[in-house]
This record gives structure tokens, C-alpha cells and sequence, in this order.
């Protein structure tokens, strides 16, 4: 007999799946010495897929997680996706009938904006952190990698996390 994961079951093992490889994977693989924050493009892609509902709960989750095993202030990560996962949502509804280069297109610029927030986030509170001198280059990288990763990735995680796609009604 098998049993059916419901979908928070599904994804809290997509989360920790996507932790494992941030933490384990990721350091190994990196552009110019930067990792890719796996967590921001599952949110975003989540926030895409899903709405700002989905978005702001796997946000919270990832962010929470990375701010267990990531050596910067407690509540950042989290803050940040939660932001991108909402922003993330609210471009739900522009996005649904669209191709999908165009949601990898807005994936990668989304993420490019998650990291542009944590950098103006920290520079907020006086954090200072490796990535501080040479932001611009990897909120580019991040935006490309992103695209990339949305264009292999989107429809995974639509059906492991059991979205099914939003209609949304117009407002005219």
C-alpha cells in the first residue's frame, strides 16, 4: 500500500533536499567564488508557480534553515525570502498565461532583486560580508543562473510541491 504525501510533507523533503545541496553541492560549485542561493530561487519559483500564499510559507522555511547553517544575522535570510516570496506572488498573476522563457526571464530578475535586498539590507544595519565590494556582479550572475535553473526546474517543482496553476480573474 502506498501513502500519499500531503503537500506540506512534500515540501518540507523539497526543502530539505534543496538544503542539503545548498549546504553540501553548492560551495563546490561556484561562479567567481560566489554560491548561488538555492533557497532564493526555490522560493522564487515557488512565488511564480504558486502565489504569494505558497511563496511566503516556503520562504519562511528556507529562510529559517539558512539562517541555521549560514554565519550572518539571525532573521535575515528569513526576512528577505519571505519579502522575495511575496513579490514573487504578487507577479503571479501577470505571469500565468505566459511562455515560459518570459517566467524564467522574471525569475532571474526577481532573484537579482533578492540579493540586491540582502545587500541593502545589511548595508542597513552595518553588516559586512564578502560579496560587499563586487554586489553588482553577483546580482547578475544570480538573475542568469536563476533563469537558467527556472527553464530546468519549473516544472519539478510544480509537480512535487502539487501546484496546480492559478486562475485569476481579471479586473477590467
Amino acid at each position: 500500500m502506498m501513502v500519499s504525501l500531503g503537500p506540506t510533507a512534500r515540501a518540507t523533503i523539497v526543502i530539505g533536499l534543496i538544503g542539503l545541496t545548498q549546504i553540501s553541492a553548492m560551495p563546490h560549485l561556484t561562479i567567481a567564488g560566489f554560491v548561488i542561493d538555492l533557497f532564493l530561487i526555490l522560493t522564487v519559483i515557488s512565488g511564480i508557480l504558486a502565489g504569494s500564499d505558497r511563496a511566503v510559507g516556503i520562504g519562511f522555511s528556507c529562510g529559517l534553515l539558512a539562517d541555521l547553517v549560514v554565519n550572518s544575522p539571525f532573521g535575515m535570510n528569513t526576512l528577505v525570502l519571505v519579502l522575495v516570496g511575496w513579490g514573487a506572488g504578487a507577479l503571479a498573476p501577470q505571469l500565468v498565461e505566459t511562455n515560459r522563457v518570459l517566467r524564467s526571464l522574471t525569475v532571474g530578475l526577481t532573484a537579482s532583486s533578492g540579493i540586491a535586498l540582502y545587500a541593502l539590507m545589511a548595508w542597513l544595519i552595518g553588516y559586512s560580508y564578502d560579496a560587499e565590494n563586487r554586489i553588482e556582479f553577483l546580482v547578475l550572475a544570480t538573475g542568469v543562473v536563476a533563469s537558467f535553473v527556472n527553464l530546468l526546474l519549473e516544472r519539478i517543482v510544480r509537480t512535487i510541491l502539487l501546484i496546480e496553476p492559478a486562475i485569476y480573474t481579471s479586473r477590467v
